[in-house]
């Protein structure tokens, strides 16, 4: 035991090396760009490092960084190493790294990227922290861990592919060693009598939860109960039927109705149409043009009385026949025509025969072609549009034909004041003529477009003796009778006044309300103290005069507007002619100064 003893603390010596001296701070270097080499010097923190047998050094990296350890032997080629703890060759976060020295010159950290600036501070080291000693003394001095009884047991290490750990062995509480820590069979084998389960507390009991085999799928057995606790093994009952199957007294899962006290089955007929039995008068709302029972035939000529037809009528190449009793439809043939028995046909008079007229040209009288040769589109005559050569001639009672023309267009007719009948003569450009007559009175009414040099007075303005070329009607200009004038905005618009009163390096505006151009017609100001003072156009988003900026005397910022001494100033117009103008319609004026001296003065402009 006590040669065990020995050799663990040579070993630690030699690994922690002698703690008697202390460690000195080298020197600090700032890094502060980033680089591939360290051609710029700020890219490297650069250590001295001969003769000493390790350094450490503590990185603060500032804001972000990734920072590489490099060293070098003949102080020319640099190649890449590890620290010693964390055996990484890079970092990128604050902490201490350390290096042993195995024959560098000078060891550096580089900064391949960086944001902000690092820090790295050198401490010299007095031994190196790794060590490839071998320990020798008593018989056992080769660096292995030896058993503290019995010096020729040594500890036993596993060759792994990315460590090298010593073997442990797990005993249990008696020391035994426990070789066998449990496990399944594969899967599909037979369970074995040691096998774990999951398992569920029954009743206080712990029981293992059995399986099913379905298919490719293993599902745990569950069971359903009722509120208490027994299990339910049947879920009901009854026949399934399959569509068309017989049967007298059906029960179990077929359509179901209830009468408000008892349940009863749905019946349909053999075609699978629901039967439906109304128990009193019902109000039917039809949507199809015919409601009918099953005895009914499709073209209407058999059945029974049972037939209900809503509205429309009934189709078919030849006239049907009906039997007393039966309600029938209105009668078509295949073009929809509608068909009118021959004894309503004898009590039809047209309006220009005192007798009864032939069935055949009563008729053709009644129909508007010959495709329906047998139909009456009205309930009379006078429904009809008539087509005459001439007018019809017809007595005070008499029922007529509306009239037409040879294309089937009905004529309109006017009627004057007396209730005579007026026809409106149109021409062949399809417009209507129209004469006056009686004359307009003098001076209050106008007909249509004057013509140029009418000799017509308007409004008690003689048009007709202005000399070309010399005057104007409506839009008024100056002029020498050879040059036009256009008279200046700040002559014929009513100014605006502005007061100017900075006291502070802040901007007076003058808002944009319309979309005008603003014409400054005089300015004066003074400045307090010396500063710039510029005078810009822009429009406003929160702020004045924030974009769409355009100088109005000078630049757009006050650094290039007038540059004025203390109490300097001006002062430009005297309101009659405009001065300034924005630089585009729709846009304010602002006075913006660089310094925060008081601006006092004032501004007249106009709009237009």
């Amino acid at each position: 035991m006590r040669r065990y003893l020995v050799s663990l603390l040579l070993l630690l010596a030699v690994v922690f090396g002698a703690p008697a001296a202390s460690a000195q701070t080298l020197v600090t270097r700032n890094i502060t760009t980033s680089g591939a080499d360290c051609s710029t010097s700020t890219a490297c923190g650069v250590f001295g490092v001969k003769d000493m047998p390790s350094i450490g050094i503590y990185l603060n990296v500032g804001s972000s960084g990734t920072f590489v350890f490099e060293a070098t032997i003949d102080g020319t080629t640099w190649f890449a190493i590890n620290d010693d703890v964390n055996a990484a060759g890079s970092a990128t976060v604050d902490g201490a790294y350390f290096f042993t020295n195995p024959g560098y010159s000078y060891i550096r950290l580089r900064a391949s990227a960086i944001s902000g600036a690092a820090v790295a501070s050198g401490f010299r080291g007095f031994s190196g922290l790794r060590s490839t000693a071998t320990l020798s003394g008593e018989a056992q001095g080769d660096g292995s861990i030896l058993d503290g009884v019995t010096p020729a047991i040594k500890a036993t290490v596993l060759d792994l592919t990315s460590a090298n750990p010593v073997a442990v062995a797990i005993t249990d509480a008696t020391g035994a060693q426990i070789v066998n820590l449990g496990g399944g069979g594969a899967t599909g084998a037979a369970v074995p009598s040691s096998a774990s389960y999951s398992g569920v507390n029954v009743s206080g009991t712990l029981r293992g939860v059995t399986g099913l085999s379905v298919g490719s799928a293993f599902p745990y057995h569950v069971a359903i109960v009722d509120g208490s606790g027994n299990q339910i093994t049947s879920f009901g009952g009854g026949t399934q039927y399959a569509t068309g199957t017989a049967s007298a007294t059906p029960t179990g899962t077929v359509a179901l109705g209830w009468d408000g006290a008892n349940v009863r089955a749905l019946s349909s007929d053999a075609s699978g149409n629901l039967q439906v039995e109304f128990g009193s008068a019902q109000t039917i709302t039809a949507t199809n043009a015919i409601l009918t029972s099953s005895s009914v035939a499709s073209d209407g000529s058999a059945g029974g009385a049972t037939t209900m037809f809503v509205n429309g009528g009934l189709a078919s190449t030849s006239a049907p026949s009906w039997t007393t009793g039966r309600q029938v439809p209105f009668s078509f043939d295949l073009s929809g025509g509608l068909r009118i028995g021959a004894d309503v046909l004898t009590e039809i008079k047209t309006a220009t025969e005192s007798t009864a007229a032939s069935l055949t040209s009563i008729n053709s009288n009644l129909s508007p072609d010959a495709v329906h040769a047998n139909t009456v589109i009205a309930t009379g005559p006078q429904g009809v549009l008539e087509y005459n050569t001439a007018p019809v001639a017809v007595t005070t009672g008499q029922a007529v034909r509306a009239q037409a023309s040879s294309k089937g267009e009905a004529f309109t007719v006017l009627r004057d004041a007396a209730g005579n009948g007026r026809g409106v003569n149109v021409t062949a450009s399809n417009q209507a003529e129209v004469s006056v007559t009686a004359a307009l009175p003098a001076g209050t009414n106008a007909i249509g477009k004057l013509a140029a040099n009418s000799g017509v007075d308007i409004g008690d303005v003689d048009v007709t003796s202005i000399s070309a070329g010399t005057n104007y009607i409506g839009k008024v200009r100056l002029t020498d009778a050879t040059n036009d004038s256009v008279l200046d905005p700040c002559k014929t618009v009513a100014k605006s006044f502005a007061v100017i009163n900075q006291a502070t390096s802040s901007t007076t505006e003058i808002v944009a309300t319309g979309t005008n151009t603003y014409y400054i017609c005089s300015i004066n100001l003074v400045t307090a103290t010396a500063q710039n003072v510029a005078l810009i156009s822009g429009t406003t988003g929160g702020t004045a005069c924030n974009s769409n900026i355009g100088g109005m005397a000078g630049g757009t910022t006050a650094a290039t507007g007038w540059n004025f001494a203390a109490n300097g100033g001006l002062t430009m117009g005297n309101g009659d002619a405009a001065i300034f103008k924005t630089t585009a319609a729709a846009r304010a004026i602002c006075l913006v100064s660089s310094g925060s001296g008081q601006i006092s003065g004032s501004i007249t402009y106009v709009e237009r």
